[in-house]
């Protein structure tokens, strides 16, 4: 089976489970719903049967799995983008754990199609994603694992939580935290409507004991590879998903409006421009754990999307006009969701204050 056949067998499983075409309804699944859709289609295990980690061709492939993934269903993106890119940046640089460590979980997810969250810290305003906001104290034996990340998608569904945290020597160091140890649990955090199944709530960790084993064998500079391998990545894939989701929104514009030359126009420039961008990220992704500069590229073009996805929705909801919008409660909804495309980390705002301090 090929990478094409591999995406379109798990969609059509995906699509199967839908009883209706409304993505507002769809979207109100609850998060257990949503790992359970995941885990039954295989989801969560394709980018490892892919191969996305070795090379441009099944990343891309990734990349559009993603995409027609939010079509359907804009919380599964989403949840995908946060689970992929931790898994690939976990199988492209095996030696972030230990051997038997990393076999186990590219194993779970394989096999079993186990859900892994990324647990950084970019829930502190104003500071760089990857100063950590949890605690990692190493002993003989076993480490603890203090502190909370907020948001956390897949908080309270995620078999597995790859956590940031400072050791004792003030470096960042990774930790993978199995959900059911001890200690962890989630908290309320997100209070909007648009992708609640995702359940990007508060993930605590309170005294959370692991064995040294699940403790990274990296710290510090020694992570950079892997960390902008696996940003560039995931900054890839949310460029697909909400690439995806305007496309859900253009699947289900009146014909009225579509038919016009100039919206037609602007449909075929939005679905080119952004397959030009989201292919460039692809290539630069498998230059970034060699090439630091590869990150504010891929980043770059992040925001290019970001720009586009806004033209585009101004351009159409003018021409929708209200009766169009107020009896198709999916339009807004796909609008809504689209927005918070930007609240993704890097947020533009963001790297523009960190590329200044630099004097970029």
């Amino acid at each position: 089976m090929d990478a094409t056949d591999k995406v379109e067998s798990v969609l059509a499983k995906l699509a199967s489970g839908f009883a209706s075409d409304s993505i507002t309804q769809r979207e109100s699944i609850t998060p257990l719903q949503l790992k359970s859709m995941l885990a039954a289609t295989g989801a969560a295990s394709i980018g490892l049967k892919l191969a996305a980690d070795q090379d441009s061709s099944g990343l891309l492939a990734m990349s559009g799995f993603i995409r027609k993934l939010s079509m359907q269903l804009p919380a599964a993106g989403v949840a995908m983008c946060m689970h992929q890119h931790v898994v690939l940046a976990c199988a492209r640089h095996a030696a972030l754990f230990p051997s038997a460590t990393t076999t186990m979980l590219i194993d779970r997810v394989r096999t079993h199609d186990a859900l892994v969250s990324s647990a950084f810290a970019e829930g502190i305003p104003g500071s760089d994603i990857f100063r950590p906001s949890v605690s990692l104290q190493t002993g003989l034996d076993r480490a603890t694992v203090n502190g909370h990340k907020q948001p956390c998608t897949l908080s309270s569904i995620a078999d597995y939580h790859v956590v940031s945290g400072a050791n004792a020597a003030g470096e960042l160091q990774l930790a993978m935290i199995p959900s059911k140890t001890p200690g962890v649990s989630s908290e309320p955090f997100f209070r909007i409507v648009p992708l609640a199944a995702c359940d990007s709530n508060r993930l605590v960790l309170r005294n959370v004991e692991i064995e040294n084993d699940l403790v990274s064998t990296l710290s510090g500079q020694a992570l950079t590879p892997a960390l902008s391998y696996g940003m560039c990545v995931f900054s890839m894939f949310i460029a697909s998903a909400y690439s995806g989701v305007v496309d859900a929104l253009i699947e289900r514009i009146p014909p009225r409006v579509s038919s016009d030359q100039a919206v037609r126009n602007e449909i075929t420039g939005f679905h080119l421009t952004t397959a030009t961008l989201v292919g460039l990220m692809v290539e630069l992704c498998f230059s970034a754990d060699q090439d630091e500069a590869s990150v504010a590229q891929v980043l770059s073009l992040r925001y290019e999307v970001e720009q586009v996805i806004d033209r585009t929705l101004r351009f159409l909801f003018v021409r929708l006009g209200g009766i169009a919008v107020m009896s198709n409660p999916d339009l807004l909804l796909l609008h809504n969701i689209a927005q918070l495309m930007k609240y993704h980390p890097v947020s533009r705002h963001q790297f523009l204050i960190d590329a200044s301090s630099r004097g970029v």
